[in-house]
């Protein structure tokens, strides 16, 4: 009995070591984001599942990758795995439903909510709205109700917010409900402090309904919900130029045109969610039919009726019109949303397009795990431009690649995405038609290569591993800039209520008002500048000092120069000396010269000519000492600068020395003064 606990704890960490890694049961790293995570589950479980795998061993290995896919997906505990190796399922369970039945059945008090609400149908957990919707929103906008199990208001407005929902969903909308009870992180997250409220969740950005919840009606919601889709994804032509250039523009975006003409103002909401939808692999414009400007538009696409609904789709070659078009005639119901996604999902691409991101390689060569194959035939080329994501990409390809196929870049490479990432690939060998600049390959080759390789007569022997393509089309830094600055500005312009926003303006304009306008004022009155009377010659005209002097002028230029430097050269003396020695700051300076009567008219201009360049310089100052005027104070100055120390004091050879002792003991001068 001794021996009981130790034997239960090995058999307890036998287990905790036997829990298999979830990592490797999905196979991808630890680093893995919660995309890659989802993308390898949904490849697994294609193959494993028991209903599509006969495998004795199918059911377990689908269980395990369902559990392993529900732990990693949930970053708490994903998070609590990867620190303690394990999660206590059975303790979280406990407390979890003892939470629930706290709330549902302790004494009666489980609120207004039942199993056949509505609300429930779309419920939103914090980890389904992080690992699934958030990613959506990008792509399909999403309209959010919060609501209160403890709330007979809101179960009060179950039918307006039905009846919404019935018209928003079929067009593609996304709808969720959050019990704001159980889910706060979710409502922190969305920046939802009430217990009831609607939102709109756009790219990432949520717009808060900022009416009357209480008098909330179904035609509000699918206002609220249509205001806030972004206008950007569908642009509008105003004129047949336009189009021209709207058409053309499948060279710098290697994308499909769109174009859709009806007879309202407005595009229609449906029109909005199907260009957000595939804004990665087309672009989307509008024309109102009723107006003039479109008459011309209408001629060129040979649209004879006015109030009918049409849709056009121009690939790389518009010079040829439209590849394909619908039209609904008048009086005709509109077009279904089924309509306009069959429409645009057969048309694409481009005839030939440019793999240049990882959106288009994803929906070109899917993955088809070890069901049925899926292949996507590519042509290399040659392009004078180094991508240095497409050679890294290209890399492992080319490395099967013969040296021929690596000079010419004429053959066919076929690809099996086995997964994520890992490919399959072979060469087909192209066909050379005489000239050695034309080749083809015949449709009934490749049909033939490609059945033998899904026969497995070709076999497909060479590996790769996937290197991420960066979009190569995607928007410049500063257009990324810009369309966020406009995002931001939309997002508050959306959230804020009128009276905020004009006592936001009020609060704008009041700081225009007291910075900018005394200043503009100020400039305004101010008088003009005139120049310096140092600077003027005797004409009055301004002069500078490297003008020629002019002879009618009675001043020379040196004189001209000692006039305009005369403000600034100032006499040192007792009421400056503070002002240009003492007060100085760390790196000024102050230049003096010294002079006395004689020499004073000869060396101040020569000293102006020399600083004058100097003059326009803040640190530096400039003055002038009369020595006869100062003598006492110019002998206490050179007592200061000559140095009094020396190896002989009494040797005679030192001019120092010698100007030291005379200054130590001073001769007598005439009319019985000492210097």
């Amino acid at each position: 009995m001794k021996f009981f606990p130790l034997i239960s704890g090995l058999c307890l960490v036998a287990l905790i070591l036997a829990e298999p890694d979830p990592y490797k049961v999905l196979g991808v790293g630890r680093s893995a984001s919660i995309r890659d995570i989802k993308r390898a589950y949904k490849t697994l479980a294609k193959e494993w599942h028991p209903d599509k795998n006969d495998s004795p061993d199918a059911k377990e290995k689908f269980i395990a990758m369902s559990n392993a896919y529900e732990l990693l997906s949930d970053p708490v505990r994903r998070e609590r795995y990867d620190k303690f190796g394990t999660v206590d399922e059975e303790k979280r369970r406990h407390n979890y439903h003892a939470y629930q039945d706290f709330f549902h059945g302790f004494g009666g008090f489980g609120g207004f909510e039942t199993e056949n609400s509505y609300f429930r149908k779309d419920r939103l957990t914090y980890n389904t709205y992080i690992n699934s919707v958030l990613e959506k929103t990008y792509t399909q906008p999403f309209i959010i109700l919060v609501y209160s199990s403890f709330s007979p208001f809101a179960f009060r407005q179950e039918n307006v917010w039905k009846t919404a929902v019935e018209d928003l969903r079929p067009l593609g909308y996304g709808v969720g409900t959050v019990n704001a009870v159980y889910e706060g992180n979710l409502l922190d997250t969305l920046r939802c402090h009430s217990n009831f409220a609607l939102l709109v969740v756009v790219e990432g950005r949520v717009l808060h309904y900022r009416g009357n919840l209480m008098s909330m009606k179904a035609h509000d919601i699918r206002v609220f919900a249509r205001d806030a889709i972004p206008k950007t994804f569908l642009s509008t032509l105003s004129s047949n130029d336009g189009l021209i250039r709207f058409v053309d523009q499948w060279k710098s975006s290697n994308k499909i045109s769109v174009l859709m003409m009806g007879p309202k103002a407005q595009p229609r909401v449906r029109y909005l969610l199907a260009a957000m939808k595939y804004s990665h692999f087309a672009r989307f414009a509008y024309v109102h039919s009723v107006e003039g400007s479109s008459r011309e538009m209408k001629q060129a696409l040979g649209v004879q009726c006015t109030h009918c609904d049409n849709m056009f789709i121009f690939n790389d070659y518009p010079e040829g019109g439209p590849v394909d078009r619908i039209t609904k005639p008048t009086g005709a119901d509109m077009f279904t949303v089924e309509e306009i996604l069959n429409f645009i999902e057969k048309n694409l691409f481009l005839s030939v397009p440019k793999l240049s991101s990882m959106h288009y390689f994803d929906e070109l060569c899917p993955t088809s795990g070890r069901g049925a194959k899926k292949l996507c035939v590519m042509l290399p080329v040659s392009d004078s431009t180094k991508d240095e994501t497409y050679e890294k990409f290209m890399e492992p390809l080319m490395k099967s690649a013969s040296h021929e196929q690596k000079a010419n870049h004429k053959d066919l490479l076929v690809i099996w995405r086995v997964d994520h990432n890992v490919m399959k690939f072979t060469w087909l060998k192209a066909i050379v038609n005489g000239e050695e600049s034309k080749f083809y390959l015949m449709m009934q080759d490749l049909n033939k290569a490609l059945e033998n390789i899904l026969q497995g007569n070709i076999p497909m022997n060479h590996h790769a591993t996937i290197h991420k393509l960066i979009d190569e089309y995607s928007p410049s830094f500063f257009t990324r800039m810009s369309h966020r600055a406009v995002r931001i500005i939309e997002t508050v312009l959306f959230n804020m209520h009128k009276t905020e926003v004009l006592t936001a303006l009020s609060i704008i304009g009041t700081m225009i008002a007291i910075f900018v306008f005394p200043y503009l004022g100020h400039l305004l009155t101010r008088p003009p500048t005139k120049p310096h009377k140092s600077n003027v010659n005797a004409d009055g005209a301004e002069w500078h000092p490297e003008d020629p002097v002019n002879e009618k002028s009675m001043l020379s230029k040196s004189d001209l120069k000692l006039k305009a430097m005369s403000k600034l050269i100032r006499e040192l003396r007792a009421e400056t000396y503070y002002g240009l020695i003492r007060l100085l700051k760390p790196g000024c300076r102050t230049f003096v010269i010294l002079v006395d009567s004689e020499t004073k008219d000869i060396l101040l201009p020569t000293f102006a000519n020399h600083m004058w360049s100097l003059r326009n310089n803040k640190t530096f100052s400039f003055a002038y000492l009369m020595v006869d005027k100062n003598l006492p104070w110019f002998r206490k100055l050179l007592e200061n600068i000559l140095p009094a120390d020396s190896t002989d004091p009494n040797s005679e050879t030192d001019v120092s020395q010698q100007m030291y002792k005379r200054l130590q003991k001073p001769q007598p001068l005439p009319n019985n003064q000492t210097f």
